[in-house]
């Protein structure tokens, strides 16, 4: 099989396709279609890091089983560590945060097979 990792931010998928690779022993696969079969390339786990967001349209390859989508958090989550940070998120960030993961979510349903699998994660 293959991963294939996205982020929204450029900086944290360059972090993807460097250490963090290396640190679980990933394979990547540098503009590599979906064909470049796992056999050659060893044992690690074959990563391709997409510079755009994934869509049906854009990814030669057909819907995946499985798509995690660790989604970008209000940071609510931190309040009982960090009580000042009440002050510091407002309705509205809460708000527009999760109208970024439901359009994140929903764009990630679209990629994934009839029954396959959708796990969503985030902090808070």
């Amino acid at each position: 099989g293959e991963v294939l990792a996205w982020d929204i931010d450029p900086a944290s998928r360059k972090q993807i396709s460097g250490k963090r690779a290396e640190r679980v022993g990933a394979v990547l696969l540098e503009g590599c279609s979906s064909s470049c079969g796992g056999g050659s390339k060893g044992e690690g786990l074959l990563v391709r890091v997409l510079e755009e967001a994934p869509t049906p349209e854009n990814l030669d390859l057909d819907l995946v089983d499985v798509a995690l989508v660790d989604a970008p958090c209000s940071s609510i989550g931190v309040l009982r560590r960090h009580p000042s940070q009440r002050w510091a998120v407002e309705e509205a960030d809460v708000t527009a945060i999760s109208k970024v993961q439901l359009e994140v979510l929903t764009n990630a349903a679209k990629l994934v097979r009839p029954g396959g699998r959708l796990v969503y994660a985030t902090c808070s």
